[in-house]
């Protein structure tokens, strides 16, 4: 399958994006009890989430890889450059693109509303009296999610423009 140029440096960027997500990672996230010596949860809860985080690693990396695929693949293949897509193809591809960009969309919308959430839970905290999450943890997390949630988003789409 050939990919346009304008499409290769989409996959190119969405790499590029994607391990900008990657090298956010702080250390402790890859330790599994961290959250349970911060006293955050038990240990049992503390496996569970770092189990279900490294699969979301995984994915990610996975994404990343077919996107560079994407991009170093050979314009000069001698495939022809009229050959016929399935049918299947075609319509998983579209309905990945509009499923996901629902996804983005609401994504975008939870960076968007950073400011309300922290305005709520600062009020919600002083009626309870308990401390809140600081508002750049709140501000990175609504980010890395919108920028893996772009690089998911870009495999289907650079496939559904091809198609």
């Amino acid at each position: 399958m050939r990919f346009s140029k304008r499409l290769r440096w989409l996959a190119l960027a969405a790499v590029v994006l994607g391990l900008f997500v990657v090298a956010a990672l702080r250390i402790e996230y890859l330790d599994p009890y961290y959250a349970a010596r911060r006293g955050g949860m038990d240990q049992g809860a503390a496996m569970i989430s770092h189990v279900a985080w490294l699969s979301g690693v995984a994915s990610n990396a996975a994404s990343m890889l077919l996107l560079g695929a994407f991009f170093f693949a050979s314009q000069e293949e001698r495939e022809p450059a009229s050959a016929p897509v399935s049918r299947f193809l075609a319509g998983a591809t579209q309905i990945a693109v509009v499923c996901w960009g629902l996804v983005v969309v609401v994504s975008a919308v939870r960076v968007a509303m950073v400011p309300y959430t922290y305005r709520s839970l600062l009020e919600y905290a002083s009626k309870a009296g308990t401390g809140l999450p600081q508002v750049a943890s709140l501000w990175t997390d609504a980010i890395r999610t919108l920028i893996s949630q772009l690089c998911v988003f870009a495999a289907p789409f650079i496939v559904f423009r091809r198609t």
